[in-house]
């Protein structure tokens, strides 16, 4: 993932989309949207950050690219 990029989710985990904001210096900036509103969340790689349900592991930073695993 890169900054700018966006997942469409579900909505299971209270999450409809997650936007990378930016990847830099070994940090995700990143805000998860609902119909009820939106979370952002700032984590180093590795790291975890949850927003409403949804897990995000932030795996490895690459220069301006993240692995991620959602759950």
């Amino acid at each position: 993932m890169t900054g700018g990029d966006t997942i469409q989710l579900d909505g299971a985990d209270g999450v409809d989309e997650l936007e990378i904001n930016s990847v830099s210096a070994n940090t995700v900036d990143l805000t998860g949207t609902s119909g009820s509103g939106s979370q952002n969340a700032e984590q180093t790689a590795p790291g975890t950050s949850q927003l409403n349900s949804l897990v995000v592991d932030i795996i490895k930073v690459d220069g301006d690219r993240a692995t991620i695993r959602l759950s």
